[in-house]
């Protein structure tokens, strides 16, 4: 039988500056070993994961969201998501409302008494993306049990059809410009053109990641008083020391680290103080959450006091977090949390 391997990256150059996403973009790299990199590249400029999450047991009835940072050029976003059934004899929708775009929706026909589909859902939806910066999009399900949501960013080149940029591309793990072809646009031509492909992938496409729960599931501690600070997810997945896994982008050879938003949904159950911070394992570096809210937030999560995390890019780093409180009696709760590369 033939083993047939497909390559994440196409083979590296011969030194560390030129082998990855951090090389200079510059007319005398573009060679025939640098053409397959700005393949891989280009590639990595289309679709962009914003959010992906699935539930084993999920509640019918909750909402999440999640906070994204546009790369370069979005028009939409692509929203998969796998249904299994409604809830009993009552109609279910799923609504997803991107910041400042309008909602769409998936709603099922109201079953007979104690009926469930005979066969699992799959709903695509492609909202539009109506502003720039940080943002959060919002979805929503109501009796209805969805086991796995995911969220896309489209780049606005992918669905125009108005657009004067000619990059003949390929299929399969080799996808992307073909030697030989040409490359022109009315206002930016030739090597321009490759040059402001390579810039696209390599600064704009952002890392994110969000982890979100229903409230009812939310973890929750209650530290010993004052400077104890304890890991809140250990009580809930019988672990020690947990920490959420991720390398950030190393897109510049001397750097070390990059800097990420943290925003959490959490919130303290008492009448004193109860904090939150997120620890970057690798790098050593804290963000602190010390205005939580006596009850989830849902228009938008609870930044931190100041800052950013810096996120370790030369190694797996893990982001720890942790709570205290000043009585040994206030509980801190947390839901959702997500970090966003800036």
């Amino acid at each position: 039988m033939t083993l047939v391997r497909i390559p994440e990256a196409p083979a590296g150059h011969l030194d560390a500056q030129a082998a990855a996403i951090r090389a200079p973009a510059a007319a005398a790299a573009f060679a025939l070993p640098a053409q397959a990199r700005l393949n891989w590249l280009l590639g990595w400029c289309g679709a962009g994961l914003i959010y992906s999450g699935c539930w084993e047991d999920p509640a019918d009835t909750w909402d999440g969201a999640c906070y994204h940072r546009p790369g370069d050029n979005p028009a939409r976003l692509v929203v998969v998501a796998l249904i299994e059934g409604v809830t009993g004899a009552q109609t279910g929708t799923l609504d997803f409302t991107p910041a400042s775009g309008s909602t769409v929706t998936w709603e099922t026909a109201m079953p007979a008494a104690g009926a469930r589909f005979g066969d699992w859902t799959l709903w695509v939806a492609f909202p539009e993306l109506a502003t720039t910066g940080l943002q959060q999009h919002v979805f929503e399900m109501t009796n209805l049990e969805v086991r796995a949501l995911s969220v896309w960013e489209l780049p606005h080149r992918v669905l125009d059809t108005a657009s004067h940029t000619v990059l003949p591309r390929r299929d399969g793990a080799w996808a992307g410009l073909e030697r030989g072809r040409r490359i022109t646009e009315d206002d930016v031509a030739g090597i321009e053109a490759l040059l402001q492909g390579t810039r696209a992938a390599r600064d704009e496409t952002k890392r994110h990641f969000t982890w979100c729960v229903p409230e009812a599931d939310a973890w929750s501690v209650t530290p010993a008083p004052a400077a104890t600070w304890v890991n809140i997810a250990d009580a809930a997945l019988g672990t020690s020391g947990f920490g959420f896994p991720h390398t950030a982008r190393l897109i510049r050879e001397a750097e070390t680290e990059r800097q990420y938003d943290v925003l959490v949904k959490g919130r303290k159950v008492g009448a004193n103080v109860g904090d939150l911070s997120v620890e970057s394992a690798g790098t050593s570096d804290t963000v602190a959450f010390s205005a939580l809210p006596a009850s989830f937030p849902s228009a938008a999560w609870t930044a931190a006091d100041s800052g950013y995390l810096d996120v370790d890019c030369t190694a797996i780093d893990f982001l720890v977090p942790s709570a205290k409180n000043d009585d040994g009696a206030t509980a801190v709760e947390l839901c959702g949390i997500t970090f966003v590369e800036t």
